[in-house]
């Protein structure tokens, strides 16, 4: 119901969709999916990563039937070999999509280059917040090398608890001194 209205309304905009559907989660990020299941109580403490397999299937399955609302009111869709994050943003990257409707921050990790985030219809306050990685190389001196470097030594959907001591100001010290390097190979 919810992907039907908003997909409407959209439409109604004059935007073009073209919609990325979640593919097979890297086996790396399966022990944080199960940490973020436990956080919001859908596994006990003790459940397995069996659990986290079984919650991915229900998933695919909803996935399988928004597909389907998608197909017949012909807006087209692809599915990601991984994360839809990295092919949006692939997408956006090559310049084949204006941007990335998430709130999943990743997508600039994956080379994206305008996401909008925080989307709502609500007739009240209807808005979308929109992120361009020109505009937080220009105003914070950070480009992507330097975020995904941010989210290692922070944390992030692979390495959820980063690196023990290392601060944000810390983080962003150390990145700013190895400006111009390749921080990834260091």
């Amino acid at each position: 119901r919810n992907l039907f209205f908003r997909v409407s309304h959209l439409t109604q905009l004059g935007v073009k969709l073209v919609f990325v559907i979640e593919g097979e989660a890297p086996e790396l990020k399966w022990e944080e999916m199960w940490r973020r299941q436990q956080a919001r109580g859908i596994v006990k403490p003790g459940t397995t990563f069996r659990h986290v397999k079984r919650k991915r299937s229900q998933f695919s399955s909803c996935l399988k039937e928004c597909c389907e609302l998608l197909d017949l009111l012909g807006i087209p869709h692809i599915t990601g070999h991984g994360e839809a994050e990295a092919m949006c943003a692939s997408l956006n990257a090559a310049g084949l999509v204006d941007g990335c409707l998430t709130d999943d921050g990743d997508a600039f990790l994956y080379g994206a280059q305008t996401v909008y985030r925080n989307f709502t219809m609500n007739s009240k306050d209807p808005h979308v917040e929109s992120y361009c990685m020109s505009d937080i190389q220009t105003e914070l001196g950070i480009n992507r090398q330097s975020l995904v470097g941010l989210s290692l030594l922070l944390g992030c959907d692979y390495v959820p608890g980063g690196v023990a001591g290392v601060g944000v100001a810390n983080a962003v010290k150390l990145l700013k001194s190895l400006a111009g390097m390749d921080v990834i190979q260091r």
